[in-house]
C-alpha cells in the first residue's frame, strides 16, 4: 500500500469516527424511545443492527429483550445462533469493562 492510500485510510476514518458514533447515539437514542412508547420490534430491530455493528450495550440490550421476549413483551424476538454467538461476544465485553470500571472505583 502506498503512503497516499494509507493516509487517505487514516483521514477516512478520523472523518468518519465522529460520525459513525454520532449515528451510533441517534440510533440509541431512538432505541430507547421506541422502547419506552411500547415500540419493541422496533427497539430491537434497532438494538440488534447496532449490535451486528458490535456496539456492546446494544448487544445486551438485544440479548435481553430475545431471552425475555415472549414473557416480558408477548412476543419472540428472531435471532441467528451465529447472530447469537457474535452478540454474546460483543456484549461480555461490555460486561468486563463494568466490571474493571467498578473494581477500580472501590
Amino acid at each position: 500500500m502506498s503512503t497516499f492510500h494509507a493516509t487517505l485510510g487514516a483521514l477516512v476514518i478520523l472523518i468518519t469516527g465522529p460520525l459513525h458514533a454520532a449515528t451510533s447515539e441517534a440510533e440509541s437514542s431512538n432505541a430507547l424511545d421506541a422502547y419506552e412508547r411500547g415500540h419493541y420490534a422496533l427497539a430491537y430491530a434497532l438494538w440488534a443492527r447496532q449490535a451486528d455493528a458490535g456496539e456492546a450495550e446494544a448487544a445486551r440490550l438485544a440479548l435481553q429483550m430475545y431471552r425475555y421476549g415472549p414473557q416480558l413483551y408477548g412476543q419472540a424476538f428472531v435471532i441467528s445462533s451465529s447472530q447469537r454467538q457474535r452478540w454474546l461476544h460483543v456484549a461480555s465485553g461490555a460486561l468486563a469493562g463494568a466490571e474493571r470500571f467498578a473494581t477500580a472505583s472501590h
